[in-house]
């Protein structure tokens, strides 16, 4: 009896080191805007079971509020990773009722070494090469006015029709 409390506890000390070695690369989002962002971390194999496309393959999805900043480790064996940014209307324009439910959309991935907006680069995204890597991305306001007008203009073509 003692030999198994004694590996029992041998086992449940090593759990840490253990959750540590799996740790691979991270992904560092700062929220340079006026407005809190939903932000996913994605990659393969992670999956969360659900048919909300903006989750499908999210590790990891968590609100960062305006002006902070939020760090995700991918494990080992996570490849393509992407990062994608959300602003919802409601917080971007609270004073248009109409606009609470529009949605802006950024998508990152790994080209050439960084993370990247998908919009500047034609092809898919990459694997990081090796562990140990710190990516960075920031998301200025500037970006979110650029997005909120993309989304504008995608939410009067749908009213269009």
């Amino acid at each position: 009896m003692k030999l198994v409390a004694t590996l029992a506890l041998a086992l449940v000390s090593c759990q840490p080191a253990a959750a540590a070695f799996l740790d691979c690369y991270s992904a560092q989002v700062y929220n340079k805007t006026n407005v809190d962002l939903l932000v996913t971390w994605n990659a393969l194999p992670c999956s969360q079971g659900t048919d909300d496309w903006r989750f499908v393959r999210s590790c990891k999805a968590h609100v960062i509020k305006a002006g902070k900043d939020y760090k995700y480790t991918y494990r080992w064996g996570t490849t393509i990773p992407h990062v994608y940014i959300f602003g919802k209307g409601a917080a971007i324009a609270p004073h248009k009722k109409d606009l609470r439910d529009v949605e802006t959309f950024a998508g990152f991935y790994i080209h050439k070494g960084h993370f990247r907006n998908e919009d500047s680069f034609s092809g898919g995204g990459e694997s990081a090469p090796h562990c140990k890597i710190h990516y960075h991305i920031t998301y200025s306001q500037s970006d979110l006015e650029r997005d909120w007008q993309e989304a504008l203009d995608e939410h009067a073509k749908a009213q269009d029709k």
